[in-house]
């Protein structure tokens, strides 16, 4: 507890690299994702990076995903030929 407290008294800036969910969730601000040979700002929090992490090595989600991103396609597109057909029928 000692290193939280200290952590978060500090006014400077800290990088701080850990496993430690509670040290992480209770001394952090601003999360970064290094990845690929990339260092980019993770809009999230210990819980949305988890949800990232199980994605990246679940296949099968990410297989649902792209199902789900194609329904949606579907979808909108057989509501935009739905309106084309109605307004066809209606003149």
């Amino acid at each position: 507890m000692p290193l939280t407290m200290a952590l978060q008294s500090f006014k400077g800036a800290i990088l701080l690299i850990s496993h430690d969910r509670h040290l992480l969730s209770s001394s952090v601000d601003t999360f970064y994702l290094v990845d690929k040979g990339c260092v980019e700002l993770f809009d999230g929090n210990l819980d949305d990076y988890k949800d990232y992490i199980l994605n990246i090595n679940n296949p099968k989600a990410k297989k649902v995903d792209k199902e789900a991103k194609v329904e949606k396609l579907v979808e909108k597109d057989n509501s935009q030929i739905m309106s084309l057909l109605k307004s066809e029928i209606s003149s």
